[in-house]
């Protein structure tokens, strides 16, 4: 049975922004335990009077053998960096924070969950006054924690969401762990988001999310944020090995890399809800194919024309490169031709230049003969005329027919 999905109002596949790479910017959060460093993409519009922006932070593959995460992040970011007008109304509100393997040491050597250290990351976000944090600290925890405590602006809390995206062996579907806040307030915030994401991905399922401090998990990433930055929106997002359940059935449907990558489309669209960023027709009027006229047109307009000498060159390149090779192609096929008869097409070459050389010298040497003989004949004819013959009297003759014999 084919997964009743239609009614989702389900993200297609976008292009890239014309000037994606004006918006993004590559940070590190530093080095690992191994001395690697832990990549962190920033993703935002310029801001118009350089003003500090509300983050969104999400980080990936603590455990680093859960790869669904790295589908997960590729289809959220490739949707955050689209032409869609939500996303860039996201950009200009926003600035997301996006660490998609904060323990690539683990990925390298190939463990599933834990570090170059032998401790599983998402255990060590202690507070600042825990004992038992005080007897070993982990590198990489250690950089999420001070890299967000110096940089997120402080002003009106600005940490707006976090999000730490995991796999899991047992449940089925794409689900939730959440923080429960004293405040009921933040607690109807807290389920609003997932509640938003099960109407939006046919991949996710409310019913699996679960709402907790347990205590042998109050140093995971989730609740370590929502202690140290009084965050309610910090979420786990858990996402089955195996199949989600179809809604409405009793029926499961293995995961594909291909559902993930749509489920990070998903999540871009599950934010800018949970978060109130609604597009008014304003914003519709101020887009044209998903970029701002006001801010864009300008650069836009000038990277076409840089993209065009780009061309160009690349043009003129390839025609230097197909000459090159047709002329390599054509002293090859001289060489072969000549290959059989033992000499080289360079020195078949000299061979015929040296024949050359010998005819012009032959041919030069009968033009002195001849004209050493006409200048002969000449001498001799005057020398030689009969006694009581002029010279206009000899060239009449020669003129008549006759023929002189000379020595």
């Amino acid at each position: 049975m084919t997964s009743p999905v239609s009614f989702y109002p389900l993200v297609t596949r976008h292009s890239p922004h014309p000037l994606a790479y004006k918006f993004m910017k590559f940070e590190s959060l530093g080095s690992s335990n191994g001395n690697i460093d832990i990549p962190l993409l920033k993703i935002s519009n310029k801001s118009k009077n350089n003003e500090s922006k509300p983050v969104i932070c999400i980080i990936g593959r603590q455990h680093c053998g859960e790869t669904h995460t790295s589908f997960i992040i590729h289809g959220f970011i490739n949707y955050l960096i689209s032409k869609e007008v939500i996303c860039h109304k996201l950009r200009d509100i926003f600035e997301f924070w996006v660490a998609p393997i904060v323990n690539p040491d683990g990925v390298i050597i190939g463990n599933y969950r834990c570090n170059t250290q032998g401790k599983d990351m998402n255990r060590h976000f202690f507070a600042d006054d825990d004992p038992e944090g005080l007897k070993l600290r982990l590198t990489e925890v250690e950089l999420i924690r001070s890299y967000l405590r110096q940089y997120v602006p402080t002003e009106n809390n600005q940490l707006k969401l976090f999000l730490d995206i995991h796999a899991h062996s047992a449940q089925h579907s794409i689900f939730v762990y959440a923080p429960v806040d004293e405040d009921a307030n933040n607690n109807n915030i807290i389920k609003r988001f997932p509640m938003i994401l099960d109407n939006l991905s046919p991949y996710f399922q409310y019913d699996n999310c679960k709402f907790g401090n347990e205590k042998y998990k109050k140093n995971c990433a989730r609740l370590g944020v929502f202690r140290d930055f009084n965050l309610p929106n910090s979420f786990t997002i858990e996402s089955s090995c195996h199949a989600y359940e179809i809604k409405g059935t009793d029926e499961i449907e293995q995961f594909k890399e291909d559902h993930f990558l749509k489920f990070g489309e998903h999540l871009v669209a599950g934010i800018a809800k949970h978060l109130g960023v609604e597009l008014t027709e304003v914003d519709k009027a101020m887009m044209t194919h998903g970029f701002d006229v006001e801010l864009d047109y300008g650069l836009y307009m000038k990277d076409q024309k840089e993209h065009k000498k780009q061309k160009k060159r690349k043009r003129d390149g390839e025609r230097k490169r197909r000459r090159l090779n047709s002329n390599a192609g054509l002293r090859e096929s001289r060489e072969s031709a000549f290959r059989g008869s033992g000499q080289s097409w360079y020195s078949k070459k000299q061979s015929r230049l040296g024949d050359r050389d010998q005819d012009n010298s032959s041919r030069l040497s009968r033009r002195n003969h001849n004209s050493q003989n006409k200048a002969h004949i000449s001498q001799t004819k005057f020398e030689m005329n009969p006694p009581g013959f002029s010279d206009e009297q000899q060239f009449s003759t020669l003129n008549n027919g006759v023929v002189l014999i000379m020595n």
